[in-house]
């Protein structure tokens, strides 16, 4: 089901896959959790139309966060001010009630940080914080925005250099971490969990059935498909793939591209405006609004379009890979499914669908060409190798499998289409 918050193309961000992102660009260390969030970071900005971080008041972009936060960037802080007491006081509380739920999932010890917390004091804590919510909605964003030192060492650096008026034991860093996830599952934007919360955010979000904004969704089919290709390359050149998950294409694209870290984020600034990347968001917006509209009709062929887009990216991809022998524009088409189709019975009713086939294949295949166009570059068969280009070093394997994990995490957090 979409999720109306993706009619704005909004994608919230969690404040630490900036800092690690951040962190990273900055000093060059390099580890698993650092490069998810590299990859999260520029993913973001590349396929959202409004990238947002948390609403917190204890850290907000500063003039070291130009111009990606500056008028003409594509970054900003999301704002609680427009929301009326009575609105800050629901989404706190249902907030709230949700992190004490979580506790009380048996499936949510194996996915939250491993931290030594009583489980009783974190929960008297969260009560307390419904307490404060009822007497003053808006002096908790104060108790919101306060520190989670669960991060990874990037988003650490940053973390610890805010300013904390309360001693952070174990059970309020445990209901921290609960409170902001839980806070930005319920903002109206499409929430992009740190390193640190996508196990945590996969499990949740597959209790509720929430899913990923379409604006992904392609991008995760894109990069499924890649891996598996690109390791049926390597498998018959006598190579191992050591990614064995989704690699991130757009972080290997900035990659392929870049001399050194600081050509990262305008190599992804320039993807984000090329013309094959404002075709996709915009086409991308348009079936949200047919999705989420009360026309039957148009949510119908929105279904069609994102469902070409699917079949012929596959198709696109195994093709450029080698796996598919080039073929005809007609032969091509047939990786649409035919639907139903009205036409004259016989000679002429076969050409007119064969037709109509392939002009929907030329319209798909213009609309996910961002994706094919990366996956043409061919660094993807080495991305290890264009990280120590970039980075001074590689990952280690445990690195490899760790980043493999989350990739595989935020693979479920994607719709189906």
């Amino acid at each position: 089901m979409v999720q109306s918050s993706e009619v704005s193309g909004r994608l919230l961000l969690d404040n630490s896959v900036y800092y690690s992102a951040k962190t990273i660009l900055h000093d060059g260390s390099t580890d698993g959790r650092g490069i998810f969030n590299l990859a999260s970071f520029l993913e973001a900005l590349v396929l959202a139309e409004e990238v947002y971080v948390a609403p917190t008041t204890d850290w907000s972009p500063d003039f070291s966060d130009a111009p990606l936060f500056g008028p003409q960037g594509p970054c900003r802080q999301f704002s609680l001010s427009s929301y009326e007491d009575d609105e800050l006081g629901a989404l706190f509380k249902s907030a709230i009630s949700e992190c004490i739920d979580d506790l009380a999932d048996d499936r949510m010890p194996g996915v939250l940080p491993r931290i030594d917390a009583d489980m009783s004091l974190t929960q008297r804590a969260l009560l307390d914080w419904h307490n404060q919510v009822a007497k003053d909605p808006r002096g908790f964003i104060k108790t919101y925005s306060g520190r989670v030192p669960l991060g990874d060492p990037g988003a650490n650096a940053v973390i610890n250099s805010i300013p904390s008026e309360e001693r952070m034991t174990p059970e309020l860093s445990l209901a921290n971490f609960l409170l902001r996830s839980n806070v930005a599952l319920l903002l109206p934007a499409v929430y992009q969990p740190h390193s640190n919360r996508i196990h945590f955010v996969a499990e949740k979000i597959e209790r509720i059935r929430r899913k990923h904004t379409l604006a992904i969704t392609l991008l995760r089919q894109a990069e499924e498909t890649v891996s598996t290709e690109i390791g049926e390359v390597l498998k018959h050149a006598g190579r191992r793939d050591t990614f064995t998950s989704q690699i991130p294409l757009i972080l290997a694209v900035a990659l392929s591209g870049a001399t050194n870290r600081a050509d990262l984020v305008p190599r992804a600034l320039e993807l984000r405006s090329s013309r094959v990347a404002r075709r996709y968001r915009k086409w991308v917006g348009a079936k949200v609004q047919a999705l989420i509209g009360t026309d039957l009709a148009a949510s119908r062929q929105a279904n069609f379009e994102l469902e070409d887009a699917r079949r012929v990216l596959i198709d696109e991809l195994t093709k450029l890979y080698g796996r598919r022998p080039l073929s005809s524009l007609a032969k091509v088409a047939q990786a649409i499914r035919p639907e139903y189709f009205k036409a004259p019975v016989g000679a002429a009713r076969d050409a007119a669908m064969n037709l109509d086939k392939g002009w929907r294949y030329w319209n798909a295949s213009r609309r996910v060409a961002i994706f094919v166009n990366i996956a043409r570059d061919g660094a993807l068969a080495n991305l290890n190798g264009q990280i120590k280009k970039v980075f001074g070093r590689e990952l280690s394997n445990d690195d490899i499998a760790d980043l493999n994990r989350m990739r595989n995490n935020l693979a479920t957090i994607t719709a189906p289409i």
